[in-house]
């Protein structure tokens, strides 16, 4: 019985019975991965995560069967078809990436359905070392490191920001010293003028602490003389 087990699992020829122990640990492989995203009430969860490891290792398995079935292909290229699962599973995890404002949000997810995909590809492949600490290492990133994360680095988030303002000298140099005074330096600042109203307008998107004093901000720019409106999405 030992030995059968010891076969199945170190078997390099695909056989009925090789082919489901290892679609069986790609599914308990996406299982334990969907069940830390759907824990997290994210877009993607248990059962998205179980197909997906299910489906690269199936066409894994495909790719090392046919060779070994059809003599006719034995020159052929047997990681082709697995090639393809690393092009397609892209599409699907941009379909979990999307803008909230100027924040984007649902990278993680995607990169977690693509990091799925591999291991399922991994166990479809017979290796069940790598899968397993390719597994844990995943876990581990989306759990204690995330919580680590969130102590680690001060909460933040990106705003757009609108000042208007009149035409002066020097006024966009004024505004910068304001911001980075309250530390959140403009990511990208552009300036249109409006020269027949006299006016500019300056929009930036920041960096900003989510517990900064809003209000004091809110106070300096408008104490810089020729400010007309300032807004924070």
């Amino acid at each position: 019985m030992g030995a059968w087990l010891r076969e199945l699992f170190t078997s390099t020829e695909i056989t009925t019975a090789v082919a489901v122990v290892r679609l069986i640990a790609a599914v308990a492989a996406g299982a334990l991965i969907g069940l830390e995203r759907e824990a997290h009430a994210k877009p993607a969860g248990f059962r998205t995560y179980i197909i997906i490891s299910l489906g690269a290792a199936l066409l894994m398995v495909l790719s090392i069967y046919v060779p070994q079935t059809f003599p006719h292909f034995q020159n052929g290229d047997p990681g082709r078809i697995a090639a393809q699962v690393v092009t397609g599973i892209g599409f699907l995890g941009a379909g979990a990436i999307f803008r909230l404002g100027v924040t984007v949000k649902g990278l993680t997810t995607a990169a977690a359905i693509w990091t799925t995909a591999a291991i399922g590809l991994v166990f479809g492949a017979g290796m069940f070392a790598v899968g397993a600490i390719a597994l844990g290492l995943i876990l581990l990133a989306l759990t204690v490191l995330s919580a680590l994360e969130g102590r680690l680095i001060a909460a933040t988030e990106y705003r757009s920001l609108l000042i208007v303002s009149d035409r002066r000298p020097g006024q966009i140099h004024q505004i910068t010293q304001v911001l980075t005074g309250h530390g959140v330096p403009a990511r990208k600042l552009s300036v249109s003028e409006r020269l027949d109203e006299g006016r500019i307008e300056i929009r930036a998107v920041a960096r900003l602490e989510r517990d900064i004093d809003v209000r004091n901000f809110f106070d300096e720019v408008e104490a810089i003389e020729g400010i007309r409106r300032i807004e924070i999405e």
